[in-house]
């Protein structure tokens, strides 16, 4: 057998698992070499083992929702950005200063300490600097940062889409982490599920896991009535939606028609060109109502984006996601994931 084949077979490995065989050799170096430290302030990881679409940010918002007990901030990397450094997020900026996902964050939360950092150690001495008096920190998407060592960490999977089935790494798969790495994880929590879910089923689940009964949960995600963001009410539910999150998004909500969808990739970044796009489109349809999910309307707000569409009398919507832990689990859960 020629070298060329040798080689040839030998990336196969790589190419299929090359990024769960980095992150896994890196975590055991990491671990053996004593080189994760807890940061300045108790945390809580969010996090998954497969990329995008797992409901992190719906997740962040309803635990802070939750903990009203505890002075909590959050910490992220703000993905898709165009600063770097330590950032503190301003509700008047725009998403290419924080990054839409904390943008969100901080809309709901407007009192609530939001930071975008790349180093979350760095991150979180800025923060304890500034607010020493922080219970804890809810850090979205940290699981894979491996200088922190969590106070506590949380798995989220989609439950039609389970880590567990998934074979490959990316960037052929949509692996971060090999499955096995769930058992480090204080919990993993199956999102998305539909919510006549049967406990049967989550038996089922929980069984293929390979994990103890009483670290796994199910939540169901729920898309909420849309609310007037920008513009003047309107009379009619006839609307264009706009949907640029790591799925594609169908909007069904009694009422409402939603005459044309255009999907776009996740962190999409909207330009004037784009709205002059959603201007021809709700002319052609003689519509004057663009709906957008929350997400999409943090990278338009505080834009020009919003002047033109105002200039052309739009009226826009939004609407977002809800969080419901199945079963009456949720004492039991945000107990197990209190970061203090």
């Amino acid at each position: 057998m020629s070298s060329i084949y040798i080689i040839a077979l030998g990336s196969i490995p790589l190419a299929l698992w090359g990024y769960a065989l980095v992150t896994a050799l890196k975590r055991w170096v990491f671990k053996v070499l004593n080189l994760r430290r807890k940061g300045a302030i108790p945390t809580l990881v969010v996090g998954n083992l497969s990329a995008g679409g797992t409901g992190k940010t719906p997740m962040i918002l309803w635990l802070l929702s939750q903990y009203t007990d505890l002075k909590l901030g959050v910490l992220s990397r703000g993905y898709g950005r165009k600063t770097r450094g330590f950032q503190w997020v301003s509700n008047e900026g725009s998403s290419s200063e924080f990054g839409d996902e904390p943008l969100e964050i901080k809309s709901n939360y407007t009192d609530l300490p939001v930071a975008v950092s790349e180093d979350r150690l760095e991150g979180l001495d800025q923060m304890h600097l500034k607010f020493s008096e922080l219970q804890g920190v809810v850090l979205d998407d940290g699981l894979q940062h491996l200088k922190l060592d969590p106070h506590k960490s949380v798995i989220l999977s989609r439950y039609d889409k389970p880590y567990y089935n998934l074979r490959f790494s990316l960037p052929l798969g949509g692996l971060r982490e090999f499955p096995f790495t769930a058992k480090y994880a204080d919990a993993v929590i199956f999102t998305k599920c539909p919510l006549d879910l049967t406990k049967a089923a989550a038996e089922a689940t929980i069984k293929k896991t390979a994990l103890p009964k009483d670290k796994v949960f199910f939540a169901h995600y729920r898309q909420t009535e849309p609310l007037r963001v920008l513009g003047e009410p309107s009379s009619s539910k006839r609307a264009l939606f706009i949907s640029g999150v790591a799925e594609k998004l169908e909007f069904k909500q009694a009422g409402w028609e939603i005459v044309n969808t255009i999907n776009y990739p996740d962190h999409q970044s909207f330009t004037l060109d784009t709205a002059e796009q959603w201007l021809k489109t709700l002319k052609k349809h003689e519509l004057n109502l663009l709906l957008l999910t929350r997400k999409d309307w943090q990278r338009i707000r505080n834009t020009h984006i919003t002047k033109i569409l105002s200039e052309n009398l739009i009226s826009v919507y939004e609407t977002h996601t809800e969080v419901e832990v199945l079963w009456n689990q949720k004492e039991e859960l945000l107990q197990l994931l209190k970061p203090c």
